[in-house]
């Protein structure tokens, strides 16, 4: 009886280099962004895959606290609260790790947009206005000044 041994030589491969997605700033808490998916040609726990996200270069942990993945199906999710008035555009890695050791691994980067909705009433800059008009006041002559703005 021949017994082989498989040795870890080939690490897990994305099906993209570069992912993107878009999510609306109302999506819930768990709500699937996208799916991630790498195939290993190892057998065994070399071939299989675990995944994880971690910040961009020069990226911060903001990023990385709004969005969680599944490690063993790859599926990111919402993990808190999004807004886009305070970002509207997130950058992380996703990882693919095989359970081999050494473990080996590749990386891809995930490019996610937090579309606006129209979630905010629009402001008055000043919520009474007064003006004082002459009898003798030609049509169309401008009585007050009114601004407003949608944050």
């Amino acid at each position: 009886t021949l017994q082989l041994t498989d040795v870890n030589d080939c690490a897990p491969d994305l099906d993209r280099d570069l992912y993107r997605a878009a999510v609306s700033e109302a999506a819930a808490l768990g709500d699937l962004v996208l799916v991630v998916h790498a195939t290993d040609n190892d057998t065994g726990a070399n071939g299989e895959v675990m995944y994880s996200l971690s910040r961009a270069a020069g990226g911060d942990n903001e990023s990385l606290a709004l969005f969680s993945i599944d490690p063993e199906s790859g599926a990111v999710r919402v993990a808190a609260p999004l807004d886009a008035e305070l970002r509207s555009q997130h950058h992380l890695i996703v990882t693919a790790a095989d359970k081999g050791r050494p473990s080996l691994h590749t990386t891809a980067h995930l490019f996610i947009t937090v579309d606006d909705v129209n979630d905010s009433e629009p402001r008055l800059e000043r919520a009474v206005v007064s003006a004082l008009v002459s009898v003798e006041a030609a049509r169309g002559t401008a009585v007050a000044r009114v601004a407003a703005w949608d944050p």
